[in-house]
């Protein structure tokens, strides 16, 4: 893909500089090049970006380095946060949700932080929920392939979605059939899920099938979410370690 030339403005957090003076010295150049010429790599690759809890990472290929920074896109202007050469092992959860529940997956995240900050797990998730539109099927199928675990967070908008019935939950089924890899999910409202989508039900749920976490008052929906996710992250971690056990030397 040919690089759109574009004029952002690109700044550097203490972190961002820090970071950068970490890296090997071979790597440096490249790394403030490619920070210099963000915006047009963002918007000419964005099969090298996905989301996180806090921004967004921009993956070059060769060498693979990292960018982490927030989207400044409609000022015109990125603030670059982390540079990450060379990368630690990398586990990705793939996260998918309806747009109608988009402040369920903001408070789930809450609770799941800790991991991207750790760098060894990264998250993928539409910060506008996904919804049907020809222009995200390259960018999830890529995503779903990248990952290791999908974490679908389920309610009956999530059930109704034309483009995560008939083309996302499809795709990670074939995905699943080619361990490892595993799809949980969570009942956040009252669904039919087990009418609409059974060989999903029939997959491991996190949480309280007969209670989803979308019903409980305040207080006891935050104590079943430090459940849920407490047994996410574990779960995550045994795999983490599995996978990198069975990595050729």
């Amino acid at each position: 893909m040919t690089e759109v030339p574009t004029n952002y403005g690109v700044s550097r957090a203490p972190s961002a500089v820090l970071s950068l003076e970490q890296l090997p010295a071979h790597l440096r150049p490249l790394a403030s090049q490619l920070a210099l010429r963000l915006g047009s790599l963002v918007e000419s690759h964005p099969e090298r970006t996905y989301r996180t809890v806090s921004g967004f990472v921009y993956q070059h290929p060769h060498p693979l380095i990292e960018i982490e920074y927030v989207d400044g896109a409609q000022e015109r202007a990125y603030l670059v946060t982390q540079f990450r050469a060379p990368l630690p092992p990398r586990f990705m959860v793939f996260i998918s949700y309806s747009r109608h529940n988009e402040e369920f997956r903001r408070e789930f995240c809450k609770y799941l932080g800790r991991l991207h900050e750790t760098g060894q797990v990264s998250f993928w998730y539409d910060e506008k929920g996904i919804e049907i539109g020809s222009i995200w099927d390259d960018e999830i199928r890529s995503a779903i392939d990248r990952s290791s675990v999908a974490l679908l967070l389920i309610t009956q908008e999530f059930l109704d979605s034309p483009f995560i019935r008939d083309k996302e939950v499809p795709l990670l089924f074939k995905r699943a059939a080619t361990p490892p890899f595993e799809i949980f999910w969570i009942p956040v409202h009252p669904s039919t899920i087990n009418l609409d989508q059974p060989e999903l039900y029939g997959r491991q749920a996190l949480g309280d099938v007969k209670k989803p976490l979308g019903g409980l008052t305040l207080k006891r929906r935050r104590e079943k979410l430090q459940e849920v996710c407490t047994k996410f992250r574990l779960r995550i971690q045994e795999l983490s370690e599995s996978l990198q056990s069975t990595k050729p030397m």
